[in-house]
């Protein structure tokens, strides 16, 4: 529990809407130094310490100069972020099409109805083509299938194999043996 909290007041912003540049301040430096020691040395830091470090870290950003406090504690709903950028970053984490939707700020079915508009297909459907064009690419470049199906997003070895065929008409182990046009 962390104690004797700073002053949360003050002239800080009021709505976070871009990345906040942090300058040295002392309390960083030592927060850092400190971690820095502990991955010199090769030791593992304990559940307890990093909970310790996570309220120090927590601190110190409450007390710098640029009083983050109204942004540290901002709870309000996220808002709708573009979508096709989120989407062409973040395409190869196996998550649910659901978390794809929270993570965008949007509801299950906001999230189908804007993903159609902008992409002309389901959500589902435009992940495996995705998905599958980004492997054909890393194959071609040498790549193993063993090595790239769960960077991808692919649960399992089988299935990236069965969708690739089905999509290229041939399995993935023989990209370099048959380019596709």
């Amino acid at each position: 529990m962390i104690k004797n909290i700073p002053d949360l007041s003050g002239d800080g912003p009021t709505k976070f809407t871009g990345v906040v540049t942090l300058q040295n301040w002392p309390a960083f430096d030592t927060l850092f130094g400190s971690l820095d020691s502990y991955l010199k040395s090769g030791t593992m830091i304990s559940e307890s310490l990093r909970r310790h470090k996570l309220e120090e870290a927590v601190l110190a950003l409450l007390e710098y100069k640029l009083k983050l406090a109204s942004i540290i504690f901002d709870c309000e709903e996220p808002g709708k972020i573009d979508l096709k950028a989120f989407m062409l970053r973040n395409y190869m984490f196996n998550i649910p099409i659901g978390n794809f939707a929270t993570l965008t700020g949007r509801s299950l079915s906001t999230f189908q109805r804007d993903f159609i508009k902008i992409f002309a297909v389901s959500a589902s459907q435009w992940l495996i083509s995705r998905r599958l064009e980004h492997a054909q690419q890393l194959l071609v470049q040498g790549r193993r299938p063993t090595e790239i199906y769960l960077e991808l997003g692919f649960a399992d070895l089988s299935y990236f194999s069965r969708s690739f065929k089905k999509a290229y008409g041939f399995p993935p182990s023989l990209i370099n043996n048959k380019k596709p046009s």
